[in-house]
């Protein structure tokens, strides 16, 4: 799981303007327009980290240890983070990670700061509302596309839980 992206769009781009709540999420991010395929696999992967019921772990660790940790995603040429630094991992927890950053553990996981500036990555806002990835249900992509004709700004708008079934369903009655 170490080449996840944040819904197929690069690690190193930062994502501005989210929408933090339960059952959606909104990010928009300056890269070119994902295909319907690069969208489609962002979906199936986020659904097959949901499936495996993992605990998700958030810890607040000091700055430079945190960055020693094998598979850590992160910004650290573009942002500017504190001291202590909020990790996110999803089925390995976050002192685990510290105490043996070079192990590679955190090569086999999501591992990421939440943190900086401009940068609240989809997964720690996915995973905020959880304890355990499983709780978030079924996730669908509604949208991604350009925020205006002419600009290099797209917008990715997706629903969670319960939200998800529900436009899932929705879009299978309108397609009949």
């Amino acid at each position: 799981m170490s080449c996840i992206t944040l819904f197929v769009v690069s690690w190193s781009i930062p994502i501005t303007k989210p929408l933090v709540a339960p059952d959606r999420l909104r990010f928009d991010f300056d890269k070119q327009a994902r295909t319907i395929k690069q969208v489609k696999e962002g979906e199936e992967i986020v659904q097959s980290i949901v499936e495996t019921h993992e605990p998700v772990y958030a810890k607040r660790a000091p700055l430079p240890r945190a960055c020693e940790i094998a598979g850590l995603k992160a910004m650290l040429s573009d942002e500017n983070y504190p001291d202590a630094v909020g990790v996110l991992c999803v089925g390995t927890p976050v002192e685990e990670l510290i105490a043996n950053p070079k192990r590679g553990t955190g090569l086999k996981t999501i591992v990421e700061f939440c943190g900086g500036t401009s940068m609240g990555t989809v997964w720690w806002i996915i995973f905020d509302f959880v304890d355990n990835v499983g709780l978030i249900g079924h996730m669908v992509i509604l949208s991604e596309e350009a925020k205006k004709p002419w600009a290099k700004e797209h917008r990715i708008l997706a629903l969670s839980r319960a939200e998800a079934v529900r436009g899932t369903h929705r879009a299978e009655k309108l397609a009949v």
